[in-house]
């Protein structure tokens, strides 16, 4: 199968791809821009970069132009926006041309797309993110007039998606942007041999690296930290911050903790970076995600609150149980390889594009 994978979402797309290639099949990694995006590499960029009317009109001739010259897909699968072009003249307009060619469309439901995902479950507040953006993070003063205004013209093409997948609750919701799409839940992917784990001796280190700090809850961590140095001081705390992808990896390696989120139902990928690399990671693991997959209650994860009291409390008993650590550690590696490894994803992103048959003679 020939498969072109478009867009980048906190490495979601590269553990695929290898995933993907593991399994013999053949990946492109594209990226809509000119230059790579957090500080990922990916195999082509089909952009420009710059400013001004000559960069606009240069977008909107090169862009197609790359794309053409990659050939046909049989799958060309979306995330973090539904769309191979940058120009806002000419967003979605790819959609009809793999169409036309008969290339099966996919979509993962993850972060602030086009569809700003995390909003579209308006009224219902919980475990939700993005108050806290909004008030503490850049991006959440552009969500209003810049993302979330572009969800109607985004809801023409949503019909030319034919599979949408999701990785937990906060995004399930998905499923009904895409009403001509089959339906599937898939977990996130991590390449678990390509990261080292370490441990030494001594505090407990505890870290936190958020890559926005009010969509992560850095503030009620912050806070919970402060109860429990007031009353001890068996740990060490650092925040990891403003770090390329590798010294994120690299930094992560001293540590024995991460604090990742407190307001989402599910973990995400740092989490899941962690528990591969032999971290004890406290995160969202909501019922709800437990339930979300046949087996949620293997998820070792421990569920943060967004009360920093109780976020402390959750955090002295793994404080208090030092000697249980190693076991936790085990729990979590074990546990990655078993469900989240970038090739047991792979095959299940496989499988759910044979079922819907447009590709099952490539598969």
């Amino acid at each position: 199968m020939r498969i072109l994978l478009v867009n980048e979402a906190s490495g979601v797309q590269s553990y695929l791809a290898r995933g993907l290639r593991s399994l013999d099949h053949e990946v492109v990694h594209a990226t809509p821009y000119g230059v790579s995006r957090q500080s990922r590499s990916v195999d082509v960029h089909l952009g420009v970069e710059g400013s001004g009317p000559l960069k606009a009109v240069e977008r909107m001739w090169r862009s197609p132009r790359r794309l053409k010259q990659l050939g046909r897909f049989d799958v060309v699968h979306f995330v973090l926006g539904i769309t191979a072009y940058a120009s806002r003249w000419q967003r979605h307009s790819d959609l009809k041309g793999f169409q036309r060619v008969d290339s099966l469309i996919s979509y993962t439901g993850l972060g602030c797309d086009e569809i700003s995902l995390l909003r579209v479950r308006e009224g219902d507040p919980e475990r939700s993110p993005c108050a806290s953006c909004q008030a503490l993070d850049a991006i959440g003063a552009i969500c209003q007039p810049r993302i979330l205004s572009q969800r109607q013209r985004t809801s023409q093409f949503a019909p030319y998606v034919n599979v949408c997948v999701s990785p937990m609750p906060d995004y399930d919701h998905a499923s009904a942007f895409f009403p001509n799409a089959s339906f599937t839940r898939i977990p996130l992917p991590v390449d678990v041999p390509d990261i080292a784990h370490a441990r030494r001796p001594g505090k407990l280190r505890l870290v936190h690296a958020p890559s926005r700090r009010g969509f992560k809850g850095t503030d009620v961590i912050v806070t919970a930290i402060e109860l429990l140095r007031a009353s001890r001081d068996d740990f060490e705390f650092s925040i990891l911050e403003n770090l390329t992808h590798e010294q994120f990896l690299h930094r992560l390696l001293d540590a024995d903790v991460l604090i990742d989120q407190v307001h989402s139902f599910g973990a995400g990928m740092a989490a899941l970076e962690a528990l591969a690399q032999g971290k004890v990671v406290v995160s969202g693991n909501a019922p709800a995600t437990r339930a979300y997959f046949s087996w949620g209650d293997e998820n070792p994860i421990l569920d943060a609150s967004a009360d920093p009291v109780l976020l402390a409390r959750q955090l002295a008993t793994v404080l208090d149980a030092p000697d249980l650590v190693p076991h936790r550690i085990a729990e979590g590696m074990a546990y990655v390889k078993r469900r989240h490894d970038s090739v047991v994803v792979a095959r299940q992103y496989v499988d759910a594009w044979a079922h819907h048959g447009t590709c099952a003679s490539n598969a």
